[in-house]
């Protein structure tokens, strides 16, 4: 799918334009769906968002690649303040892709905020044994560059960022 490739090369409008083409087609294609949610957050509007990751939800809600909807949807929540149903959702997220280290990562940061630090420190060390060359909030933004986008950025740095400086995670 283009739009895919485009938002991995932190080309947003172009990658927006593309899903939204896609779901001009079906309205009910889940990966689309999917695409266009984290297209949203990653361009710094959680809250427009979660209508579409709710949705692809909704429309497989026992798909194999559920958590794969469920993390961007707990960042959106954690992005707006929701800390409690962003922890949720991205337990949820961890549990069923235990191998993904940026689902450790959004979890480390939300137990961060929320106050829980040893669990949040659980999650961090694990995130770095699964990557370890991503070991800081610099060197993570070098290996997402699609979360680079400044309004995003700055919802971050109040809420996943912070959780994550808590939990000891160096900004170099």
């Amino acid at each position: 799918m283009m739009g895919l490739l485009r938002r991995v090369q932190n080309r947003l409008s172009e990658a927006q334009a593309e899903i939204e083409m896609a779901i001009g087609f079906d309205r009910n294609n889940e990966l689309a769906l999917k695409q266009l949610g984290q297209i949203l957050l990653f361009q710094g509007e959680p809250l427009a968002a979660i209508p579409h990751l709710d949705k692809a939800i909704r429309l497989n809600p026992r798909g194999p690649n559920l958590w794969s909807i469920q993390w961007p949807l707990g960042q959106c929540h954690l992005l707006l303040g929701h800390v409690d149903a962003a922890v949720q959702l991205i337990r949820k997220a961890c549990a069923a892709s235990p191998q993904a280290y940026f689902v450790h990562v959004n979890l480390a940061g939300a137990l961060g905020l929320r106050g829980d630090l040893e669990e949040a420190r659980t999650a961090l060390a694990e995130a770095i044994r699964l990557k370890p060359e991503v070991n800081s909030l610099a060197r993570y933004r070098a290996a997402t560059p699609w979360i680079a986008n400044p309004k995003h950025w700055a919802l971050r740095d109040k809420t996943l960022n912070a959780g994550l400086r808590r939990a000891g995670f160096p900004d170099e």
